[in-house]
């Protein structure tokens, strides 16, 4: 038996197949959309997020595919590479 779908061989000739890994691939982008907007929500009470809000961020993971943005948010809100506002007091 040989499964192909417009040239593709192997696995990827199964329709069902590609399918369900493109619906697994929107349903883990849009978990991390909202998970990137809950949290960007929560910074954005405690101190403040960084140029935009939490609903931009929710629509740039969302659309611009999930896995980059979501590094880039951590990048900017989380990692040692975030620059700290140090407090005078």
């Amino acid at each position: 038996m040989n499964f192909t779908l417009n040239g593709l061989p192997g696995l990827f000739g199964i329709p069902w197949l590609f399918a369900v890994f493109l619906a697994l691939q929107c349903l883990v982008i849009l978990v991390l959309a909202f998970a990137v907007k809950n949290d960007a929500t929560s910074i954005d009470r405690r101190s403040g997020l960084f140029l935009v809000g939490p609903w931009t961020w929710f629509f740039v993971v969302l659309f611009a595919g999930g896995y980059l943005p979501s590094l880039a948010y951590w990048l900017i809100h989380y990692s040692s590479l975030r620059f700290r506002r140090e407090e005078k007091g």
